[in-house]
């Protein structure tokens, strides 16, 4: 894919965003408005690109329409943002009342190395608690007026007014990448951290926190791709830290974790499209995969490939050692897979299933029974997504074996 006219427009408004105001006389000249307008609600930076749009000469013909529905995304980012950041105050106030350590994470830190950190959308706050805090921090949030969506497995949902909490006793929980066990890797994640607030507010020593996000980019990017904004976050995470990170504990550890090519290959992008100075091996990738990896971002809304879907991850992780097979055997391999999950999986929906393989099959009952009577119509979609599912998938399943993404 080389990228078109939008998809070049679209970086070189994320570039002035970013200050590299000389991309402003590079901009250009005839460009589909209505698709960069489509590209900003699929990556949620309508806010971002408003405030780019407005740096262009007048000359720029950006049409009416186009510069006042992107407002309307700046007004409703800056006025989401507000809210979350008082509630997420009242949130950690509580906390340090009630001696409960929390650590804050993911777009809640990075916003703040936004130039305009309003615009740094976020559908819901994520931050971890210890797992022996896990009740004491559900009263103190339904003191504080959420109201819990969620409360099975290792995150816990909550939501008040446009607000919605991921609480989570475990940030990882389950296997990314070929290397570490990434499950086992972060069950002492509360170590790594330091104050930022407080007694209790914590956050991630920087060079811990870049190492999870390259996890967490790569567990999308494995099931289901991820947007623009992820590239963003780590090209001004490096703008914020860059040299001064201790790179040498950064590739060690993505190297444990069998996520050093994943990384190389985002911040090579993060180089091509945003200047990124950080001294690096370069990924040395076939052509082919390296603009797959572009066309999978572009493709993908926040933290989610929009033109494909979940079951299309499943098919192509059985074409591992199997890669002759048509495409008939791989959906009916990895519906197999879906109808009888593995333990892993299975904790969310019996807890003791992980000690006891014993509970497996009764576990599997009650995830049908739920599945079958709560989430029907759910299924019959997933039923019809399975076999929408094309050939395609061989692509995807090369470039994550180039990335060693693959399990």
């Amino acid at each position: 894919m080389n990228m078109n006219t939008v998809q070049t427009a679209v970086i070189q408004l994320l570039q002035i965003y970013m200050g590299m105001d000389d991309c402003v006389d590079t901009f250009p000249k005839q460009v589909d408005w209505a698709e960069v307008y489509e590209l900003a609600v699929k990556h949620n930076i309508g806010g971002i690109l408003y405030t780019a749009i407005r740096k262009l000469p007048e000359q720029e013909c950006v049409p009416k329409d186009i510069q006042k529905d992107l407002q309307v995304h700046f007004y409703a980012s800056v006025s989401r943002s507000k809210e979350q950041d008082m509630r997420m105050v009242q949130v950690m106030e509580c906390l340090n009342q009630n001696k409960i350590f929390h650590v804050l994470m993911k777009g809640w830190v990075l916003k703040r190395y936004y130039p305009i950190p309003e615009l740094r959308t976020m559908g819901d706050i994520d931050f971890l608690i210890r797992e022996e805090d896990r009740q004491r921090t559900h009263e103190a949030l339904l003191q504080l007026g959420f109201l819990c969506t969620s409360d099975t497995g290792f995150v816990w949902c909550y939501e008040k007014g446009n607000t919605l909490l991921e609480v989570h006793s475990r940030i990882v929980s389950q296997k990314v990448g070929r290397g570490a066990d990434t499950e086992q890797y972060y069950l002492d994640a509360v170590s790594h951290t330091e104050k930022v607030r407080g007694e209790y507010t914590l956050c991630f020593i920087k060079e811990y926190h870049l190492v999870y996000l390259f996890v967490h980019a790569a567990k999308h990017f494995q099931y289901a791709g991820y947007g623009l904004r992820g590239q963003l976050d780590f090209a001004l995470f490096m703008e914020k830290y860059g040299n001064e990170l201790n790179w040498d504990y950064i590739w060690q550890e993505l190297e444990k974790l069998g996520l050093s090519a994943f990384a190389r290959a985002t911040l090579t992008l993060c180089k091509e499209w945003f200047g990124t100075k950080i001294d690096f091996l370069p990924m040395q990738m076939e052509t082919e995969n390296y603009e797959k990896m572009k066309e999978i971002i572009f493709a993908g809304g926040v933290y989610g490939y929009c033109d494909r879907n979940m079951e299309a991850s499943q098919v192509r992780d059985q074409l591992e050692g199997a890669e002759k097979s048509d495409l008939k055997t791989l959906k009916w391999k990895a519906m197999i897979k879906m109808i009888f999950p593995d333990r892993q999986y299975m904790r969310m929906y019996l807890k003791n299933v992980e000690k006891h393989p014993s509970l497996l099959p009764a576990a599997w009952v009650i995830r049908w029974y739920q599945a079958i009577f709560k989430r029907g119509s759910r299924n019959t979609q997933r039923m019809k997504q399975f076999l929408s599912v094309d050939e395609g998938v061989r692509e995807e399943y090369t470039l994550l074996k180039e990335l060693d993404l693959l399990q």
